[in-house]
């Protein structure tokens, strides 16, 4: 009897060992492991079956849920549960989700910060600040094209406007005015030289 009692009681610690060895192991293990088995709360008394949480205020029904539709579509469940829907697009979206768009006037159809107007259902009509042309107002007017400035001057297109440079003796509008008083200025140099010349020349000679 001796014999058998302690039979047991060695059987008994060396489960006990066995134990402490099992429960010290899993306390060892990465944290990240463990957090990744977190305790979900989900109330079974919601009068409402469209409702789930704790406080029965969380919508379970997809279109709340996911928000399938863009652009401002408005989504419609089919079931009360499962991800059967439909979208109920804006003018000029399509798709399942209203992600195409199709309208003819985007924001970036005009260009240069233009008006884009509808003028059928198929066209549309781009009205273009001053200074820009072409379908989407993309070209810049170059003011310049039918404009020849004199004397050897050079166009340059402005906002709404051109400018001709002209050389130092000229000014106006197309460079076609010749400066008088660098043409008198030049003429008293010129003469003023001459004059010195003979007198130089006379008091050489």
């Amino acid at each position: 009897m001796v014999l058998i009692y302690y039979v047991i009681c060695l059987v008994n610690i060396l489960i006990i060992i066995e134990t402490t060895k099992e429960t010290s192991s899993f306390s060892h293990e990465p944290l990240s492991i463990r957090k990744q088995l977190p305790s979900v709360v989900v109330s079974s008394n919601c009068t409402d079956p469209t409702k789930i949480g704790p406080y029965c205020n969380i919508s379970n029904i997809y279109c709340d849920m996911a928000q399938p539709c863009k652009n401002n579509g408005t989504c419609h469940s089919l079931q009360t549960s499962g991800n059967e829907y439909n979208c109920s697009c804006p003018i000029g979206f399509t798709g399942i989700d209203c992600s195409s768009d199709d309208r003819l006037c985007k924001p970036d159809t005009c260009l240069n910060k233009d008006i884009c107007v509808v003028t059928t259902n198929r066209t549309f009509n781009c009205t273009c600040v001053p200074g820009w042309e072409g379908r989407h107002c993309e070209t810049k007017i170059n003011y310049c094209l039918n404009i020849k400035c004199q004397n050897r001057g050079v166009c340059r297109s402005e906002v709404l406007d051109y400018k001709c440079e002209c050389l130092h003796r000229y000014s106006g509008r197309l460079c076609q005015i010749k400066n008088q008083s660098l043409s008198i200025k030049s003429s008293w140099i010129i003469s003023t030289g001459v004059t010195l010349f003979l007198l130089i020349s006379f008091v050489l000679l």
